[in-house]
């Protein structure tokens, strides 16, 4: 039997994440007048009415020796990255 959505709520608590407190304060230094509610309900409208997109991955066969060249390039390249942070 599969499961129930569960009924949106018309009230409901949200919990922040700790790094959104000051950019949730400082934009509402900038934007007297509004509410939580408000800011809410606004972001959450943009969201669910914009698009979400994804990037298309084109899968592709490959040879063992290229595989090979392909790994090889990446951990030199990490490497390199890795002694760049030292």
């Amino acid at each position: 039997m599969p499961k129930q959505r569960k009924q949106m709520p018309h009230q409901s608590s949200v919990r922040w994440d700790e790094d959104l407190h000051p950019l949730v304060e400082e934009w509402f230094e900038k934007n007297p007048g509004w509410t939580i509610s408000q800011l809410a309900n606004q972001a959450i409208r943009k969201f669910v009415l914009s698009p979400y997109t994804t990037n298309p991955v084109e899968l592709v066969s490959i040879n063992s020796e290229e595989g090979l060249n392909l790994a090889d390039k990446a951990i030199i390249e990490h490497a390199d990255a890795l002694e760049r942070l030292k």
